[in-house]
């Protein structure tokens, strides 16, 4: 039920969604545990604030710099 995130231009929410889920499938399959593959979405909202949340398993090395989160794609 996404009727919360209506505000959103349609063009915005497929972007989104689709890089958060794209990024969730690269790492699920890396996951070596079958039981452990797979993705969790859920949509909520708080104090006026649409809030969308990927869950996954990860196995690997994280890079970070400092505390922020740092992408190992290229480009």
């Amino acid at each position: 039920d996404f009727r919360d995130g209506a505000f959103i231009d349609d063009l915005d929410v497929c972007t989104i969604f689709g890089n958060a889920m794209d990024n969730a499938i690269e790492a699920s399959r890396q996951v070596q545990d079958p039981e452990k593959r797979c993705i969790l979405v859920k949509c909520s909202t708080a104090s006026e604030n649409l809030i969308i949340s990927f869950m996954n398993y990860y196995e690997g090395d994280l890079n970070r710099d400092g505390k922020r989160l740092l992408t190992t794609k290229t480009g």
